[in-house]
């Protein structure tokens, strides 16, 4: 499990966070049967007890089904044509480096452009993929070409659930498969190419999204397995909200639209033409609360780090309010606890991201008293903030001229009554130091 978890967090981090993860390409083989056709389902399930009709048992008079094994390719602009592994042929690595990977660099370089340097070549811990001359070759190539390649040591262990061939492409495919009519070899052969050409880029797309998030639960979840997991699976229902209730739908990382719900401290300071790619289905009321907040500041990092990669790298932790590039190698990420922004800090302090070591630090900002137009006398601010009426009037009238009718404060001073002396601490620090922001 530490494996997985390590090695699920490296590929995220360095190959699949942001943007990069258009330029990887993800290939593996799984075997394709005539049986997998003709729309009949080979297993069923009855209740304890019942009997199975004798007209849906299904007698096989084969040893072995009919069938072949391919190798699907996956990158991040595409799927690229199947290849077909020809009967009786043992895949080891010279098969696998002439016949599978010689015409995948090949195809790579026309999708590419220039751009081999960027592109970064995944395939699971097959003995073929990890044999010393698979490895010689695949030097070779970042050597001349630039291509990079994930090394045999950062190859997460037993992952079906991290592999988008495994989780997706090849269970898609024999799902389309189940409704074709092939009966022999040569008709299966047609029908698996047909059907995987049509993999859509979007498709593509959002199974790399699924790929990243897939990455970053195993790293969460301590390596265990995540298949099982309903997050995974199912999107999750979202409103966001400030001081009423907005109902959104939000372009997400995970394969579908996702939509969440959020508080209203969730949007600390920010308007609608702050949240992108937000779509509004009710309108905002007054705000009444405007919550704590706790920042983190992040510097050290490397220039070709995004808002993206941020977004997503600090998502994992809990909920990010808000989040920005400052500068060129800071950022600052708002949580609403802070106890997720502790965690981000003990998280991400010193790791590295994409070469560079992340330096966290905690910045807190305090918590604002809610807003009000009713007009309050001088003896409820004095029992909000602790001191006597004559001190506030000196502080209003004497030191800072404010007329008697202009004061307004918040209706959540009656609540400020029965807090601790630490709140009311804060309250007097912050109407000694402003009166009129306070006052507001």
């Amino acid at each position: 499990m530490k494996n997985r978890a390590t090695n699920a967090r490296k590929l995220y981090e360095e190959h699949l966070a942001g943007s990069r993860s258009e330029y990887t390409a993800t290939l593996d083989e799984a075997w394709m049967y005539v049986t997998y056709c003709n729309g009949i389902r080979k297993i069923c399930y009855i209740k304890r007890g019942n009997q199975v009709p004798d007209n849906w048992v299904h007698q096989c008079s084969e040893t072995f089904p009919k069938g072949f094994m391919v190798v699907g390719v996956m990158t991040g602009r595409g799927v690229l044509p199947l290849i077909k592994v020809p009967s009786k042929v043992k895949v080891n690595s010279e098969f696998y480096i002439e016949c599978v990977l010689k015409p995948v660099i090949e195809q790579l370089k026309d999708l590419y452009p220039g751009e081999m340097d960027k592109v970064f070549l995944h395939h699971d811990k097959a003995s073929s993929h990890t044999s010393n001359k698979t490895q010689q070759f695949l030097q070779e190539m970042k050597d001349t070409l630039g291509l990079n390649f994930i090394r045999n040591s950062d190859i997460p262990v037993k992952s079906p659930d991290a592999s988008p061939l495994d989780f997706y492409g090849f269970g898609m495919l024999k799902q389309r498969l189940f409704n074709r009519r092939p009966k022999t070899e040569a008709g299966l052969w047609k029908a698996a190419q047909e059907e995987w050409s049509n993999v859509s880029l979007s498709k593509v797309k959002e199974v790399f999204a699924a790929w990243k998030v897939r990455c970053r639960e195993i790293a969460k979840k301590k390596g265990k397995h995540i298949e099982h997991m309903k997050k995974i699976h199912t999107p999750k229902k979202v409103v966001y909200s400030r001081g009423g209730l907005i109902s959104v739908t939000r372009l997400s990382d995970t394969p579908r639209l996702q939509e969440q719900v959020m508080e209203a401290e969730d949007l600390e300071q920010m308007t609608i033409s702050d949240l992108p790619e937000l779509k509004v289905s009710k309108s905002l009321v007054p705000a009444t609360v405007q919550p704590s907040s706790y920042r983190v500041l992040v510097t050290n990092l490397h220039p070709s780090v995004s808002q993206e990669d941020i977004d997503e790298l600090f998502g994992d932790i809990g909920s990010v309010l808000h989040s920005a590039l400052t500068k060129p190698g800071s950022a600052i990420v708002t949580f609403r606890t802070r106890e997720e922004a502790l965690r981000a800090c003990h998280t991400y302090h010193n790791r590295h991201l994409d070469g560079l070591p992340m330096y966290c630090n905690l910045m807190e900002t305090q918590q604002a008293l809610p807003i009000s137009s009713r007009r309050v006398k001088v003896c409820e601010i004095a029992e909000a903030v602790g001191i006597s009426g004559e001190s506030v009037r000196n502080i209003l009238y004497e030191e800072k001229g404010m007329p008697k009718a202009l004061h307004k404060v918040g209706t959540a001073f009656a609540e400020c009554r029965s807090k601790a002396n630490a709140q009311m601490t804060f309250a007097l620090y912050q109407f000694k130091r402003d009166p009129t922001d306070f006052v507001r």
